[in-house]
């Protein structure tokens, strides 16, 4: 449905890939009338940061799989588990 190509690193930048990539999920989901990104699955080489772990929660999205923690900014194992 989505994909963009950058990580959660935080450096003060809000626009980050999986935000994009949320966002374009969720246009998509409504022009096919889906609720939001309701089960859909998000892969990431990075585990998200707080502010897009976050968003992924208010997005609905299914299940999320990555390969390699965030330890500086992590939000679903590395920083608040």
């Amino acid at each position: 449905v989505s994909e963009t190509s950058d990580c959660c690193n935080c450096k003060c930048n809000i626009n980050h890939g999986l935000l994009r990539a949320l966002g374009k999920a969720s246009k998509w989901s409504f022009e096919n009338n889906s609720y939001l990104c309701n089960d859909l699955d998000v892969y990431s080489y990075y585990e998200p940061c707080i502010m897009c772990a976050m968003a992924m929660v208010h997005s609905r999205v299914g299940r999320l799989f990555y390969i390699d923690d965030n330890n500086d900014f992590g939000g679903i194992k590395s920083q608040v588990q």
